[in-house]
């Protein structure tokens, strides 16, 4: 990924793993992940897999899934792999079966009809749930070879940020969540040629 200038060495010992947060450096110059957080629901010896929780699309889920009527659940662009793909997060792990804990009250995937079902009927709690397009995928060592280059920052994961907290904020609220030292990043402008 091509980084517009280096950043000042900034500690961040937190290592990358399933149900963490990946919060992009503020200038990075790929537009797929210009200022973006990605949870991780898959990181082991074969790679890594996440979604970008801060790019909602131009859509909605009843566009997507072509069901009459409008439902407004907006669908987030989840990465740039298999972007014709959707998949969901939520936090019903009672109600949707085969779901996947990846942190503290965060689940990924399960029954998908059970879903289909609660969108049709308008029953679909969209505070519970958030769906994509797409994924962020790195092949093997990929991602902490990016770490190392301070591509990214890595986070411990917070239900509610992840549900309510609205897309245009995320990015500078987990930056600020991991201290001091990077709040001057959460406050840069996104040209670092401003005054």
């Amino acid at each position: 990924m091509k980084k517009i200038l280096n950043l000042p060495k900034i500690a961040n010992h937190i290592p990358p793993a399933q149900g963490r947060l990946l919060v992009s450096e503020p200038f990075l110059y790929d537009p797929n992940f210009n200022r973006t957080v990605v949870l991780l629901t898959e990181h082991d010896a074969n790679g890594t897999l996440g979604f970008i929780l801060n790019k909602k699309l131009d859509l909605c889920v009843d566009e997507v899934l072509e069901i009459d009527g409008q439902t407004n659940i907006p669908v987030y662009y989840g990465g740039p792999v298999q972007n014709s793909t959707l998949h969901f997060i939520h936090r019903e792990p009672y109600l949707i079966q085969d779901s996947v804990e990846v942190a503290h009250g965060i689940y990924w995937g399960g029954d998908f009809s059970i879903v289909q079902e609660l969108i049709t009927n308008h029953q679909l709690d969209t505070d519970n749930f958030k769906f994509f397009l797409g994924y962020s995928g790195w092949t093997t060592n990929q991602l902490n070879l990016e770490i190392e280059e301070k591509t990214w920052f890595v986070s411990q994961t917070n239900e509610v940020q992840i549900f309510t907290t609205p897309p245009d904020d995320i990015w500078k609220d987990v930056l600020n969540n991991l201290g001091m030292e990077f709040r001057l990043l959460a406050n840069s402008p996104r040209n670092p040629h401003w005054n």
